[in-house]
């Protein structure tokens, strides 16, 4: 079972790219789940890490490339399980 520290709404969880950075680093270290919380656990890593990507790109300056990430992100959005989006 995913661990319930990790069912956040990655939308609003920090103002900080960093701190999707070591989400997307922790929710990667449980194990002992299954194909299908590993996959949910891989889509909310790929979803922190975009996410922390497109942060950083708007913070420079480059808003078409964040708004591709942010469109991925999106796309890893409707991949996870009703009972862990947001």
């Amino acid at each position: 079972m995913i661990a319930e520290e990790f069912l956040v709404n990655l939308d609003d969880m920090s103002v900080d790219s960093n701190d999707y950075r070591t989400y997307a680093v922790k929710i990667r270290e449980q194990d002992g789940l299954n194909a299908r919380e590993l996959h949910t656990i891989n889509c909310l890593a790929a979803y922190a890490e975009a996410k922390a990507m497109a942060m950083d790109l708007r913070e420079k300056g480059f808003i078409n490339l964040a708004m591709i990430l942010e469109h991925a992100c999106e796309g890893l959005y409707y991949q996870l399980p009703l009972n862990v989006g947001w």
